[in-house]
């Protein structure tokens, strides 16, 4: 099932807003201002508005899961949601950030094999789960079980994750090119340490059908309602002609053929 999530005008300028202050935390990293938040902008505000209109009064407990530098969650937290940001790995933004706001940070390695054990069940009103599927090694369907389990009864589930069913990746297959990110490195890289899995964020282990996603959702405990997709944004240095492309074609985007991001809303 497609469907367009729908949002007011008056959180559209809440967004806008938020948005502002987040980049503004940011504004000594170029490369985050000029690529990572160009490409990822229109599927974060999608995140966003999901929580908005779930949520409209706001205050609903957030687990922002694989919170990187913790961007997503401070804008979140200026919409008015109590989040919680979750990572194995440290990144001096964030810790800076979280610090400063005020916002919970909990470490957690989703290779383990109960990431959230700390956690009490029915903790969240909802959890974020945006592009980390696809990095999970060890057990994806155990960590969407967790994610269940911390879920507050009817609590959201926003995730995003790459859609390997699309035309140029069948494109690169023929081509006898790389169909996912890290494909090189996934036979270079020691996977487990004395220690136990090791989180490597550099690459994607799988990148899963639509109806893999679906039927793990459900298998896990989800009732999955909108499934869409979208593809990313254009860094500051791409190429006018790809930038020309992308504007003309994109409402080819929303399709699964065209759209390189699925992007799927779930409750427990």
């Amino acid at each position: 099932m497609e469907t367009n999530l729908g949002h007011s005008a008056s959180n559209t300028r809440t967004l806008d807003q938020a948005e502002h202050r987040m980049l503004e935390q940011f504004a000594s990293n170029s490369w985050f201002l000029e690529n990572h938040w160009p490409e990822n902008r229109d599927r974060v505000r999608r995140i966003m508005n999901a929580l908005l209109e779930k949520f409209p009064q706001r205050g609903a407990s957030v687990l922002d899961v694989g919170c990187f530098n913790g961007y997503m969650s401070l804008l979140g937290h200026l919409l008015g949601f109590e989040v919680t940001g979750s990572d194995a790995l440290g990144f001096g933004d964030r810790q800076m950030i979280f610090r400063d706001f005020g916002i919970a940070f909990l470490e957690a390695n989703l290779n383990d094999p109960k990431p959230f054990a700390e956690v009490a069940s029915s903790n969240y009103d909802a959890v974020i789960f945006a592009e980390i599927f696809e990095h999970i090694l060890n057990h994806p369907l155990g960590v969407l079980k967790e994610l269940a389990r911390v879920l507050k009864p009817g609590g959201l589930l926003v995730i995003t994750t790459p859609n390997p069913s699309t035309i140029t990746n069948a494109a690169r297959l023929l081509l006898d090119r790389y169909t996912l990110w890290g494909t090189e490195s996934f036979g270079e890289v020691q996977k487990f340490g004395d220690g136990g899995s090791i989180c490597q964020a550099d690459i994607h282990y799988r990148e899963y059908r639509t109806s893999e996603v679906t039927d793990l959702l459900k298998k896990a405990g989800f009732t999955v309602g909108t499934v869409s997709y979208l593809t990313m944004g254009s860094p500051v240095n791409e190429k006018a002609l790809k930038r020309i492309v992308k504007r003309s074609c994109a409402p080819l985007f929303h399709r699964r053929w065209f759209g390189n991001t699925q992007f799927l809303v779930a409750t427990r």
